[in-house]
C-alpha cells in the first residue's frame, strides 16, 4: 500500500489555461534602457543635422534649383496679382481660404527673388546668368508696383551684354516713357525673360504703347490669371467642405465623448517596450533619409517610400516583442480591428480632427504674422513634386497620403504617446509627443509650432476615441491637401 498522499485533480479550466500559457512563445527580455537611450541620442543627433539649414536660417540650401523654384513661387503670386486686378475676382478673392492681399503678393515675390539672388551670390560662383534672370523679374515686379526708383537701381546692376541692353530699353520704354528702338531690339529677342508672367506683362505694356485695344498678350495674361483663380477656388471649396463636415462631426462625435470622459490606457505592454521600438524606428528612418538620396539613378525614388521601408522593421519589432508573445494580431492593438469598431463614426472623427487642426494652424499662422514672424517662402516646397515625372509624383502621393499617415500615427501616437501616458498625465504626454513630432519634421519656428499642434491634436483624438483610425484619416487628409495643391499648381503652362 502506497504512503503517497492522493493528488487533487485540477479543474478543466485550469488545465486549459495552463495549456494556453504553455503554447505562448516566451516573452523576450525587456529592451535595455541603456541601448534605448543610445538609439534616442543618435536619432536626435541625426535630426539636428537634418534640420541644420533651418537652424542656420538657410532653407534655400535644401533646394536643388533655388533660382527656378523662386521663379515658380513668383509666378503663382503674380498671376494671382493679375487676377485680383479684375473687379469680379477682387470681390471673390477674400472669400477663398488661401487669399492674400495684392501688397502681400508683391512683397512675398520680391522677397523670394532677393533671397535667391543673395543665396546664389554666396553659394554659386557661376551664377551670373541665373542672377540676371532673377533680377529682370524683380525689375518688372517693382515697376508694376510703381516703385520706379528701386527698379532703376536694380536696372543699373544688370550686365552690359546685348540681352541686358535690350531688356533695359524695353523696360524704359514700357514704364519710363523713353523712346523705344526698332523691332530687332524688342524684348522678344532677349533671353533674360524667356517665358512666364514677367515677359508677358512687359510685352503687354509695350504693345499697349501703339494699340488702344487689348492685345493678344493682355488677353493671354487674363486667361492665365483666370486659370489660377479657378484652381484656387476649387481647392478652397474642397477644403471648406471638409471644414464644415469636420465641424459637424466634432459637435456630434467628439463633444459627446468629451463629456463622457476619456478612454483608459489599455496598451498591454510596458512603457519601456514602446520607447524601445520608437527610438529604434526613428533612428533607422533618419538614417534612411541620409542614405537613400545618395543612391544612383532611379534608386533615389526609394526616398519617397521611406515610411513603407520603415514599416517592415517596426512591425517586426512590435510582433516579435509584443503581439506574438500575447498570441494576438497587429490589428488587435491601437484600435485598428475594424470588425470591432464603428468605422463610420471613426471616419467622421477623423474629419473632425482635420478641421480642428486646420483651424488651429490658421490661428497660429495669423498670430505669428501679427507679431512679424512668417514662414520662409521655400519652406515645405517639394521640388520633386514640381519638376519630376508623374511616376515620381505618384510615388510621393502614395507615400504622403497612405504610408506616412499610418506609420507616423502608430509610431508617435500609438507607441510613443502610448508609452508616455503610462507614466504621466495624458495632456503632458500629448504635448511631449507633439513636440517630438514637430522636431523630427525639421521646420522653422512657425512650421515647428504648427506641426507640434498637429501632433497634439492627433494624440487628443487617440485619447478620446481609443483608436488610431481618426488620426490616420486626419493625417491623410492634411497631406492630401498639401500634395494636391503642389501638383495642381505646377501643372499649369507657366
Amino acid at each position: 500500500m502506497s504512503d503517497d498522499p492522493p493528488q487533487e485533480s485540477l479543474p478543466s479550466s485550469s488545465v486549459a489555461m495552463d495549456s494556453t500559457v504553455e503554447n505562448r512563445p516566451p516573452k523576450p527580455q525587456p529592451f535595455s534602457r541603456s541601448f534605448t537611450i543610445i538609439f534616442a541620442i543618435f536619432a536626435i543627433t541625426l535630426t539636428i543635422f537634418r534640420g541644420m539649414p533651418f537652424l542656420k536660417r538657410e532653407p534655400l540650401s535644401l533646394l536643388y534649383y533655388p533660382d527656378v523654384t523662386a521663379l515658380w513661387f513668383v509666378e503663382q503670386g503674380m498671376y494671382l496679382h493679375e487676377a485680383s486686378a479684375e473687379s469680379s475676382f477682387r470681390t471673390l478673392l477674400p472669400f477663398t481660404l488661401f487669399a492674400v492681399s495684392r501688397d502681400e503678393l508683391i512683397s512675398d515675390s520680391e522677397n523670394a527673388l532677393r533671397d535667391s539672388i543673395e543665396f546664389l551670390k554666396k553659394e554659386q560662383s557661376d551664377s551670373t546668368e541665373k542672377i540676371e534672370k532673377l533680377r529682370a523679374h524683380l525689375i518688372v515686379i517693382l515697376c508694376e508696383a510703381r516703385r520706379f526708383s528701386e527698379a532703376k537701381y536694380e536696372t543699373a546692376h544688370l550686365g552690359d551684354g546685348e540681352d541686358s541692353r535690350n531688356f533695359q530699353q524695353a523696360v524704359k520704354a514700357a514704364y519710363f516713357e523713353e523712346p523705344y528702338f526698332d523691332e530687332k531690339n524688342s524684348v522678344r529677342y532677349t533671353k533674360i525673360l524667356e517665358s512666364g508672367w514677367a515677359r508677358s506683362r512687359l510685352e503687354a505694356r509695350l504693345d499697349l504703347l501703339s494699340k488702344a485695344k487689348p492685345t493678344w498678350t493682355e488677353s493671354w495674361l487674363r486667361q492665365q490669371a483666370k486659370d489660377w483663380m479657378a484652381k484656387l477656388f476649387v481647392l478652397s471649396f474642397v477644403t471648406l467642405g471638409l471644414l464644415i463636415a469636420g465641424a459637424y462631426f466634432f459637435a456630434t462625435i467628439l463633444v459627446p465623448r468629451w463629456k463622457a470622459g476619456f478612454t483608459e490606457d489599455t496598451d498591454p505592454w510596458p512603457a519601456g517596450e514602446g520607447y524601445g521600438i520608437f527610438a529604434r524606428s526613428i533612428c533607422y528612418g533618419t538614417l534612411l533619409y541620409f542614405i537613400i538620396p545618395r543612391l544612383p539613378g532611379n534608386l533615389r525614388l526609394l526616398q519617397f517610400w521611406n515610411a513603407l521601408i520603415l514599416w517592415g522593421p517596426t512591425v517586426w519589432w512590435f510582433r516579435h516583442r509584443i503581439s506574438k508573445p500575447d498570441n494576438k494580431k497587429f490589428a488587435d492593438y491601437f484600435g485598428l480591428n475594424l470588425k470591432q469598431l464603428q468605422f463610420g463614426l471613426l471616419i467622421g472623427a477623423g474629419v473632425a480632427l482635420f478641421a480642428a487642426n486646420y483651424a488651429g494652424t490658421i490661428t497660429i499662422t495669423k498670430g505669428l504674422e501679427a507679431v512679424g514672424i512668417k514662414m520662409h517662402w521655400a519652406e515645405g516646397l517639394n521640388e520633386y513634386l514640381m519638376y519630376e515625372t508623374w511616376l515620381w509624383r505618384l510615388a510621393i502621393f502614395i507615400e504622403a497620403v497612405i504610408w506616412a499617415p499610418i506609420l507616423e500615427e502608430i509610431l508617435f501616437r500609438g507607441l510613443f504617446f502610448g508609452a508616455l501616458r503610462k507614466q504621466m498625465n495624458w495632456i503632458c504626454a500629448a504635448l511631449i509627443s507633439g513636440l517630438c513630432f514637430g522636431a523630427v519634421h525639421f521646420y522653422s519656428y512657425p512650421g515647428f509650432l504648427m506641426v507640434t499642434f498637429f501632433g497634439f491634436v492627433m494624440a487628443l483624438g487617440y485619447q478620446k476615441t481609443g483608436s488610431l483610425i481618426p488620426s490616420i484619416v486626419a493625417h491623410a487628409l492634411t497631406n492630401f491637401i498639401l500634395v494636391w495643391s503642389s501638383i495642381w499648381s505646377t501643372s499649369s503652362g507657366s
